[in-house]
C-alpha cells in the first residue's frame, strides 16, 4: 500500500511539474502584430545585408500597440524573467510615414536587441548622428531616404 501512495504522488508530481513548464513556455511566445513583425524582419534583413545575422525570436522579443504618456513613441522593456517587450505608441503609429515606423522599431531594436544606450552626438551642423538619440537633445533628427544607410550601419557599428 505504501509503494502505491509514493507511485500516485509522483505520478501527480510529475504531472504538475509538467503542466507548469508548459504553461512559462506558453506564456513566453508572445506573438507581435504583423505590422511591427514586418519592420523585425526588415531590421534582421538589413542586418543580414552588413553581414551580420541576427535573429529578433532568439532574443524572445515581441512588440505591442498601447496609449504610451506624455510624448514616449516607444519603450523597450525587459528583465531576466520577462520576454523582452517593444511597445509602440498607437497614435503615433497611425500618423507615422513608413520611414518613421521604420526609425522607430529600429531604435527600440537597439535597445532590446543590441541592448545599446542613447546616443545624443550631434554633427558640427547640429544634426543627430545616431537612430539611437534620445529625442530629448537638442540635435535635430534628419533620417530620410538618402542618409537611411548610414544610419544603420552606425546602428549595426559598420565603420
Amino acid at each position: 500500500m505504501k509503494n502505491l501512495t509514493n507511485i500516485t504522488v509522483l505520478a501527480i508530481f510529475i504531472s504538475l511539474t509538467g503542466c507548469y513548464e508548459d504553461d512559462i513556455i506558453a506564456d513566453s511566445l508572445v506573438e507581435s502584430p504583423d505590422e511591427i513583425q514586418s519592420y523585425f524582419k526588415a531590421f534582421e534583413e538589413e542586418a543580414l545585408q552588413r553581414g551580420l545575422n541576427y535573429d529578433v525570436d532568439s532574443k524572445n522579443i515581441y512588440g505591442e500597440f498601447a496609449d504610451l504618456p506624455d510624448n514616449t513613441v516607444g519603450q523597450c522593456s525587459y528583465s531576466p524573467d520577462q520576454p523582452r517587450k517593444i511597445t509602440l505608441d498607437q497614435n503615433y503609429w497611425n500618423r507615422a510615414s513608413e520611414l518613421e515606423k521604420e526609425y522607430l522599431v529600429f531604435h527600440e531594436l537597439g535597445h532590446c536587441y543590441l541592448e545599446k544606450l542613447h546616443n545624443d552626438n550631434k554633427n558640427e551642423f547640429g544634426a543627430c548622428v545616431s537612430i539611437m538619440n534620445s529625442g530629448t537633445s537638442d540635435c535635430r533628427n534628419i533620417y530620410n531616404s538618402r542618409n537611411r544607410s548610414e544610419f544603420i550601419d552606425e546602428l549595426f557599428d559598420i565603420k
